[in-house]
């Protein structure tokens, strides 16, 4: 009730007003069929990972600083209610990202560190994610990390067949 934002329906059209000014037009995505499917080992697609336009976030095992804070990030899944997520397997990872793109088409997708206090900035932990994404699908892979203590790391994460690196 105190947001600046109001979404409205006229018709089959959305519109986003803000605050007294000029009405934005917003299209309306219904969430994916893909998050209420269940890996081989009986996981949720929506315990995995999230969905933003044609990139997949997948929710990292450790909370990220929204999430070591109790704020909630949306993007990586991360936050104090939403880190309870099960623990899944590289290949768990790969049959969720697979059930999702059986449904919509995504380029990229991105593996989180969260927030970790290690030299290497999370990159030593997340290779074998990426070694079995490589192995499976033909998608974009990048990686949001602390920053590593060397620059070494950064040419070892992308000799592991990584795309794009965040900080």
């Amino acid at each position: 009730t105190e947001s600046p934002f109001t979404l409205r329906r006229d018709g089959e059209q959305f519109y986003l007003d803000i605050d007294g000014k000029s009405p934005v037009p917003v299209q309306w995505t219904p969430p994916l069929e893909s998050y209420q499917k269940r890996t081989s080992s009986g996981l949720s697609v929506a315990d995995i990972l999230t969905v933003h336009g044609d990139f997949i976030a997948v929710h990292p095992s450790h909370p990220c600083r929204f999430g070591q804070s109790g704020l909630s990030c949306r993007y990586c899944g991360s936050s104090k209610e939403l880190s309870e997520h099960p623990p899944f397997t590289p290949r768990d990872l790969v049959e969720a990202i697979q059930l999702v793109m059986a449904e919509k088409r995504c380029d990229v997708v991105t593996l989180s560190s969260g927030h970790v206090a290690t030299g290497d900035g999370g990159v030593e932990r997340l290779e074998k994610w990426v070694t079995e994404i490589r192995k499976h699908l033909n998608v974009l892979i990048s990686l949001d990390l602390v920053p590593p203590d060397t620059n070494d790391w950064i040419d070892k994460t992308y000799a592991m067949g990584v795309d794009a690196l965040y900080y």
